[in-house]
């Protein structure tokens, strides 16, 4: 994807969900370990190395987009703690895996 990205920039967008996450913290707080990504960079590479060096470029990914004003996009959903889109445009590159509940974790 990240491929598609830079040979494609103005056709491919990359958001970031839970899935590129690295912390884990509690049953419900799912990240890349919970759904497979370390486990292929284990069974195909031989170990984190490879899973541990995605982990910047993950933190680089915005996490919502608004697509023409009118499509919001997010991997999660709403979040209770999202009041306004400025929440969103506040948050600067990089954001690391969020520790727990909260905006970051929900979008």
């Amino acid at each position: 994807m990240f491929l598609l990205k830079i040979r494609h920039p103005k056709y491919y967008f990359i958001l970031r969900g839970n899935h590129e996450c690295e912390n884990i913290k509690s049953k419900t707080f799912f990240s890349s370990r919970v759904y497979g990504f370390l486990d292929e960079c284990r069974t195909r590479y031989g170990g984190e190395v490879l899973w541990r060096k995605f982990q910047p470029a993950f933190d680089l990914l915005p996490v919502a987009a608004l697509v023409s004003n009118k499509i919001f996009c997010m991997h999660g959903g709403l979040s209770p703690y999202l009041n306004t889109f400025q929440q969103i445009r506040n948050m600067r590159l990089p954001l690391p895996s969020p520790d727990g509940p909260g905006l970051l974790a929900d979008l």
